[in-house]
């Protein structure tokens, strides 16, 4: 008995064909998944290459004649876009308990551009009270938008040192 696939022409050729089919459509769908994640992978690169970056590059706190707190701190703009709708959120802690919040909007920041924000904070806490025992950190929150209002923060803890008598850096988030 002769096999009816091998001695028939178009059968044979028929079923090549769809084996052919079968294996181009496997192979299309394979490549439209990579192209979707390529596409991802270009938007998140995108996002990510224009945006603003708000960095905190000095930080200082000095105490008024009145006992109020005087934080001064410098920060700038690394991305490329401007920083829209910049609000800041200061609060400090003591002992690990937080004891001040302060909130307040900044104008925005430009790219490549250095600002500069300095206050007096009223808060019932003073030098004297400090001792050298005494935990005290500051959490500094930038958040602003950026590309189709997509909200970015960046958020900066810092540990006073009271040997060198300034603040040093703990940790720094962005996103």
């Amino acid at each position: 008995m002769c096999n009816k696939l091998t001695s028939d022409p178009i059968v044979f050729w028929t079923s090549i064909i769809a084996i052919s089919t079968v294996l181009y459509m496997v192979y299309t769908i394979r490549m439209w998944k990579s192209m979707v994640e390529q596409v991802k992978l270009n938007r998140q690169i995108f996002e990510f290459s224009n945006r603003p970056f708000l960095g905190i590059s000095e930080f200082t706190v000095h105490f008024t004649s009145e006992g109020f707190l005087n934080p001064f701190f410098r920060y700038s703009n690394f991305g490329n876009i401007p920083a829209r709708k910049v609000k800041l959120k200061i609060e400090y802690f003591l002992n690990s308990k937080r004891v001040f919040l302060h909130e307040l909007e900044l104008p925005n920041s430009f790219p490549k551009e250095k600002a500069i924000w300095g206050d007096s904070i009223e808060s019932e806490l003073t030098q004297k009270q400090l001792s050298s025992s005494d935990a005290f950190s500051f959490s500094i929150i930038l958040l602003y938008t950026g590309v189709m209002n997509t909200i970015y923060s960046t958020r900066e803890i810092l540990q006073y040192d009271y040997k060198a008598d300034s603040f040093v850096a703990v940790e720094s988030e962005w996103n």
